[in-house]
Order: structure tokens, then sequence, then C-alpha cells
């Protein structure tokens, strides 16, 4: 195959590709009202925290190949996975990402990619595409707006 021809199903591959993950990564935002003295956890519903409506079994493959199979759950607004502690009962978060290889918990991976796990959406020709869900934080300031009359 030449090599401008092969250049351009690259190309083609590329936009495909960005064109899939912009148009599944607009998803509705909700928007929620945290008042001083509220926490998240008092506004924003447990079902947009946690991927998961309930803990999972799953499995967390070390980077050392070595693994453990407990209940787990993806929490979106932290971007981490969480786990039950068996002998405690705590929900407590992985304490080394950065040594996870991967964290399977029903059809779904998750791999920790730089300070957040994201989420796999789409595998083609070995290339993983992934989500990253994530809340984002903005302040409102009230603004007052007043209208100066002159009679003449």
């Amino acid at each position: 195959m030449p090599k401008k021809q092969k250049n351009m199903k690259h190309l083609f591959l590329f936009v495909s590709l960005s064109f899939i993950c912009l148009t599944n990564s607009f998803g509705q935002a909700n928007s929620y009202t945290i008042n001083p003295g509220e926490t998240y956890a008092q506004k924003i519903p447990l079902s947009e925290i946690y991927a998961y409506p309930d803990f999972q079994t799953g499995y967390v493959i070390m980077k050392n190949n070595t693994g453990s199979t407990v209940k787990l759950n993806y929490n979106r607004l932290y971007q981490e996975i969480v786990f039950i502690d068996p002998s405690s009962g705590d929900t407590l978060a992985l304490a080394s990402p950065e040594m996870v290889k991967v964290v399977q918990v029903k059809n779904d991976e998750f791999y920790y990619a730089t300070d957040r796990f994201v989420q796999v959406d789409t595998t083609i020709n070995n290339i993983k595409l992934a989500i990253a869900h994530f809340f984002t934080e903005s302040k409102e300031k009230e603004v007052s707006y007043r209208k100066r009359v002159e009679s003449g």
C-alpha cells in the first residue's frame, strides 16, 4: 500500500475516533448547589456519585500481576476506585492507584491515568478509548445591577 494512502487511512481513523470520543463525552450535565455548611454527599445523589447502585464483586490486578477480589465501585466525584474492606466493612480508596494495572468490575475495565481512574468505553484494533467521569466546581457570585435615573 502506498505511503500516502496509508497516511490517509490513519488520518481517517484518527478523525473517526475523535468524533466518537467527542460525541460520547458531551452527556447531560446536572447542576447542584452546595451551600455553606452542606456536604457534597447531602446534595448529589449516590446514583450519580457511584457508577453502580451497589458495590460489585470485582478484581484488582496490580502491575506485579498479583490480584485481589473485593467488593468495588467507581466514585465519579473523586475519580477513584473504592472498595469495602472485608475485615472492617469500611469503604476505602485504593492506597497506591499508580501500582494498579487494571480494575475489572462486571464487564467494565478501569485504568489509572496520571491522577484518576478512567473507564474503557470502546476498543478498536487493540486501542482502548476511555471516558473520564468528573464533576466540576464553580463559584457563584452575587451580582447586583443598579440603574441610575436622571431627570432633566
